[in-house]
């Protein structure tokens, strides 16, 4: 099931770019945020939280109305638990690499301003090294390496330069964390979809 929608973003970074008027370099920054339930006796966890920063390469077409961007981000999640009975806190910090490509087309409202839409696929790789978080050692959150999505958003254009967007990600692949080892935790989920801000200057 993951083979093919690899195969379409190789498709898309290979084709597009070929057909491209011209090419715009620059760096794209935000924050994102997922919602985390926990159930459990022992553990309260906050929400899955973090920033992101990397180049971004712009092809435009059409007039510059229709372009896809592609970026190689480099994406930190803040995680922590909380015992419920000591209040001891327990911080991870989580990398990831994430390669989104994005079409999008603007429409102009004249020459400084310009309103956008932008969908496409989102490749998402764990950094960390193993594929746990450990809270005692009876008590192991375990998790997948990859995941697939989807971006679904939109975003004002100023200059053609810089873009506020503001992104919602739908998951395609099961959900990256599975349930912990131990009885302790009854349930431990990240929702699939997450909510982003980004701010990108192009150049």
């Amino acid at each position: 099931m993951k083979r093919f929608p690899i195969f379409l973003i190789l498709v898309l970074a290979v084709a597009y770019p070929a057909m491209a008027r011209r090419v715009m370099w620059g760096v794209q920054a935000g924050w994102d945020a997922r919602r985390l339930t926990l159930k459990s006796d022992l553990y309260r966890a906050s929400n899955h939280t973090g920033w992101f920063l990397g180049p971004q390469a712009s092809f435009q077409f059409a007039n510059d109305y229709l372009a896809l961007d592609a970026s190689l981000l480099y994406n930190q999640r803040n995680m922590d638990f909380e015992e419920r009975e000591t209040k001891a806190l327990h911080e991870h910090n989580l990398s990831y690499l994430v390669i989104p490509l994005n079409l999008r087309f603007t429409f102009r409202l004249g020459k400084p301003l310009g309103i956008y839409v932008a969908t496409g696929p989102q490749w998402r790789r764990f950094l960390n090294r193993g594929r746990h978080i450990r809270l005692e050692d009876d008590v192991d959150v375990r998790l997948d390496p990859g995941t697939l999505s989807w971006n679904v958003g939109a975003g004002f254009d100023f200059f053609g330069h810089l873009k506020l967007g503001f992104t919602y990600n739908f998951g395609i692949d099961d959900e990256c964390w599975k349930q912990s080892v131990s009885e302790q935790i009854r349930r431990f989920d990240i929702k699939k979809n997450s909510c982003q801000v980004s701010l990108t200057c192009l150049f």
